[in-house]
């Protein structure tokens, strides 16, 4: 009688050996077709293109045109003399990658933050500079209607560009970039004025 309840008990032992081995075996051939998976990269590629000649309005004189980089428009040199004198170029923005993106960050320097008038002995903080500087306006909006393809929204041309836009795959924007001086009292002085910079920072949607 004890022979055979031991008997039973190895044929048990045996068994359930023999399940955890199947079951191991299976575990193990999943992995294996996951590993084998072949996943298609994704690229990201969101770049300035386009660049168009600069246009004046008024007085407004080009000194030096911009130089369009893959990620920065440098150079601009303007000479603004009167009120009411502006000088705009427009340009494009190019998502050329497989991944929506969305702007995570947005300056445009405006003379409380960033931009700098100077006259001509030097001074930052003179009569002369403080009227230039407190006229001048610095604008960066959409060029033309922008569709945005995911949400099917209609960003109108003119509006401002502002954080969470977004740029969809395969997407181009034109934008205006526009330095105009509105100032009621003009300088007896010339006027150097520096910081006029904008940054975009696209991040992944």
């Amino acid at each position: 009688m004890n022979n055979k309840i031991k008997n039973i008990i190895l044929i048990i032992l045996v068994i359930g050996l023999l399940s955890m081995t199947v079951a191991y075996a299976i575990l193990s051939q999943i992995l294996d077709i996951s590993s084998s998976a072949n996943v298609k990269g994704s690229t990201w590629d969101i770049h300035f293109a386009n660049l168009s000649n600069v246009t004046t309005k008024g007085s407004a004189q080009v000194k030096k045109s911009p130089t369009l980089g893959l990620t920065s428009i440098t150079g601009l040199k303007v000479l603004l003399t009167d009120s009411g004198d502006e000088v705009s170029y427009t340009f494009d923005v190019q998502n050329n990658g497989t991944i929506d993106a969305i702007i995570s960050d947005y300056k445009i320097n405006q003379p409380s933050d960033g931009i700098v008038c100077t006259d001509s002995f030097g001074s930052t903080d003179s009569e002369n500079a403080n009227k230039v500087c407190n006229g001048l306006t610095f604008s960066l909006t959409y060029a033309n209607d922008t569709t945005s393809t995911q949400t099917n929204t209609i960003i109108k041309a003119g509006t401002n560009v502002e954080k969470n836009q977004i740029l969809n795959a395969s997407q181009s924007v034109k934008l205006k970039l526009v330095v105009s001086y509105n100032g009621t009292d003009l300088s007896t002085r010339d006027i150097d004025i520096s910081g006029l910079d904008a940054l975009i920072t696209y991040f992944q949607k």
